[in-house]
């Protein structure tokens, strides 16, 4: 590679980090002045949220996509997956090694699992395929694509359930840092003991399985009576042992057998439910809310010719006196206001980060292993195993040679760090509206996108057009 190429590459990947930075930066400094309060920050997120980004999702989808690119997405919501799969191993594996706070043991596995998926990547995905190597008409496809990462996300955060996560951190009584601190070394121990008594398990039902086979067959009866009173035998062993059980205590200290009558029965099925409904409506309140039905509704009218021809011109489309679509003006709208989301959402990403407060008296004090341990999952390791997931896709034939835009923004996305989105989740579930631990892991990764994500996209447009 000749040095003025690689000047040319480095350059590209480092201009949208500036970029950020400076939009980020005065979000940060207007924060700091007070400028910023944090009710008007909070308009300005419901702004961003309910008009701006789904105002750019619905004017860039709309026209990129097509009944013959849509299958594109396949690829892309399999990557989000992988991507999510992998956080969630790396805040185990990190859980697992290294002491986390009591109050953050399960936010860690939150800031694993969801990335942010809004502002930065769309700021430097929008940066990079504005200019060459690039089409003109990749920056429209590429926020298409975006969407469908954003709508995974708001499905698996939400309808699923992921935001619950967050509240477990604050049910029951809290535990100091110095019940639940315990050293590297200590917990590799146990861990390696934890590995060697499942590999002790599985070796004694693999031989319990070939002795059972060098038997022969059981017959049905006993198969009934060994499943049976083996059930019941083992009720009787754990009530003996004193184990927590529904019920009162019987007279011997020994914890009775729960018995279900009938009252009990009634109520468990009347509560059924009632259940299923909450659940059901709380995955339709995601579904309608703002965002998710306006991506989904940008979808639809994408594949279907007759709706799709009148918001933008095709052979089939009708025309106004100015030779547009009738319903044109709509999307010339939602690019006006789409263009609003990506600035205001680093304005806010800085505003958030301004609030950031950690004691230098607490420094000593923070969970470093963790803190590092998550940092470089997520912007060192998860990056590498992105371009091999991107690259095999490709292999396969899952994602198409020739679609670099898609493997580009596939590739991006696997450097994002810890969706800000969960500072406010947090504040939510905390009974005092304090987000204690979190900014601990948010500052190293943020730090480390500037680095991580400008090799990455240098790396990425070597790769795809080098």
């Amino acid at each position: 590679m000749s040095t003025q190429l690689l000047g040319t590459l480095i350059w590209i990947s480092v201009k949208p980090m500036l970029r950020l930075l400076l939009c980020v930066g005065t979000g940060f400094i207007i924060t700091k002045n007070g400028r910023l309060p944090p009710i008007a920050a909070r308009g300005v997120a419901q702004i961003i949220l309910n008009i701006a980004l789904p105002s750019l999702f619905f004017s860039r989808v709309v026209p990129a996509f097509n009944y013959q690119n849509i299958k594109a997405m396949g690829p892309l919501v399999l990557a989000c997956v992988i991507y999510q799969g992998i956080g969630l191993f790396t805040s185990l594996v990190v859980s697992a090694f290294f002491w986390v706070p009591h109050r953050f043991r399960w936010g860690i596995i939150v800031a694993g699992v969801w990335g942010n998926y809004g502002d930065l990547p769309t700021a430097i995905i929008m940066s990079v395929t504005a200019a060459a190597p690039f089409k003109a008409e990749d920056q429209t496809l590429a926020v298409g694509y975006i969407a469908g990462f954003v709508l995974i996300f708001m499905i698996t955060l939400f309808p699923m359930g992921g935001h619950h996560l967050v509240g477990k951190d604050f049910q029951g009584p809290d535990r100091a840092d110095t019940e639940v601190k315990i050293s590297f070394v200590k917990k590799s121990k146990v861990m390696a003991a934890y590995l060697a008594q499942i590999s002790r398990l599985s070796c004694f039902a693999k031989t319990d399985l070939e002795a059972q086979q060098s038997m022969g067959p059981v017959s049905e009866e006993e198969q009934f009576t060994n499943g049976v009173l083996g059930q019941e035998e083992s009720t009787y062993v754990k009530s003996d042992l004193g184990q927590a059980q529904p019920g009162e205590m019987s007279e011997s200290g020994k914890a009775n057998i729960p018995y279900h009558d009938s009252t009990t029965k009634a109520a468990l099925t009347s509560t059924l439910p009632r259940r299923i409904f909450s659940k059901i409506a709380e995955m339709l309140r995601v579904v309608l809310s703002v965002p998710t039905a306006v991506v989904v509704i940008a979808f639809l009218i994408s594949v279907i010719p007759e709706l799709k021809a009148l918001f933008v011109l095709l052979p089939s489309s009708s025309t106004t006196p100015d030779g547009q679509p009738p319903l044109a003006f709509i999307l010339d709208t939602a690019t006006f206001l789409g263009g609003a989301s990506v600035p205001l959402g680093l304005i806010g990403l800085g505003s958030a980060l301004a609030r950031i407060n950690i004691p230098r008296s607490e420094w000593r004090k923070l969970p470093f292993g963790s803190i590092m341990g998550l940092a470089l999952g997520r912007m060192v390791l998860q990056p590498v195993l992105g371009v091999l997931i991107v690259r095999g896709f490709t292999n396969v034939g899952l994602i198409s040679e020739d679609d670099k835009v898609l493997q580009f923004v596939a590739i991006i996305f696997s450097c994002v760090p810890t969706a800000t989105i969960q500072i406010s989740i947090t504040q939510i579930h905390s009974a005092v509206g304090a987000v204690e631990h979190l900014p601990a892991y948010l500052v190293p990764q943020y730090g480390l996108m500037l680095v991580s994500c400008t090799i990455l996209t240098a790396y990425a447009l070597h790769n795809l057009f080098g």
